[in-house]
């Protein structure tokens, strides 16, 4: 029962191992604390008021504990299980018969559990931050394609909820690779947001053909990224040369303040393009370049 417990409450985490081993450092914890109660101090007690005082310390202990980051789960383990390990009552004490054929059987279940975790799925942080690129390149091209409908703020919460993830699987002391992929996650972000920006340009409709060709072969070329392929960088930088001029020169002030703000995004997302052609690349596993 407990290692079904254990499996169903942590499977749908992120990382099952890191959450469940939380988990049973509390049901240890709180084997140890209720093997003192049960044996050495609650046989003691001749009231009720002696009985809650003999309680009072540890569960207080474990009520601040949940108040530490670093410790919630731990603590709400330890919290839960107390209570049931040492079967407080007002009329009588746990049998230690009983403490034996129980408590060992729940943190013995929790360990199973996580030994299962450890073993049969066991948490990949490269193939997670695979997945998590994956899914950053693809609401990219999605984006460009016009498959999906964001606006600037509802792109930037959701790229922010993967650089979250990203941030969250590094651990205390995140190393190159980590800053890389933020890096990485950062600059889809923002073509993101340059893509919902020229989109907007599109938009209004005032744009000749030819400069309205130019925008849409940028978001084409995004939309249809496969591979490492450095083709959105090149019509990028192809529109902002043709544009630049003609925003310069264009003498209605609304044809011009559009072709502003399409060059404006062009300029920095031919940049963006190019320096992340290998993180966009999601054919395979992103490295950083060696040192020459």
């Amino acid at each position: 029962m407990f290692v079904a417990v254990t499996s169903t409450r942590f499977s749908s985490f992120e990382n099952p191992v890191l959450a469940s081993s939380g988990f049973l450092r509390g049901a240890v914890w709180a084997a140890a604390v209720s093997w003192l109660l049960v044996f050495f101090v609650l046989p003691e007690q001749a009231s009720n008021e002696t009985l809650l005082a003999s309680l009072f310390f540890p569960m207080l202990i474990g009520g601040l504990a949940l108040r530490a980051p670093n410790s919630i789960g731990t603590a709400a383990a330890y919290n839960n299980f107390m209570p049931f390990m040492v079967g407080p009552a007002n009329h009588s004490r746990l049998n230690e018969l009983v403490w034996f054929n129980t408590t060992p059987a729940v943190v013995l279940g929790i360990a199973l559990g996580v030994w299962a975790f450890r073993l049969v799925l066991p948490f990949d942080p490269a193939a997670e931050r695979w997945r998590l690129r994956r899914r950053l390149v693809r609401d990219l091209r999605r984006l460009a394609a016009q498959k999906s409908a964001f606006t600037p703020a509802e792109w930037m919460a959701r790229s922010c909820g993967r650089i979250a993830q990203i941030i969250h699987h590094a651990g205390v002391q995140p190393d190159a690779l980590t800053e890389a992929y933020l890096a990485g996650a950062m600059g889809i972000m923002t073509v993101g947001l340059l893509v919902l920006r020229i989109q907007h340009v599109l938009a209004h409709q005032v744009l000749c053909p030819e400069q309205t060709r130019l925008l849409q072969d940028v978001l084409h070329s995004i939309a249809t990224l496969r591979g490492y392929s450095t083709r959105p960088a090149e019509k990028a930088a192809q529109a902002l040369a043709l544009l630049r001029p003609a925003a310069l020169w264009e003498p209605n002030l609304s044809l011009q303040m559009d072709l502003t703000r399409a060059v404006g995004s062009l300029e920095v997302m031919t940049r963006e393009l190019a320096d992340n052609v290998t993180f966009l690349d999601t054919s395979r596993r992103f490295h950083l370049p060696r040192a020459a």
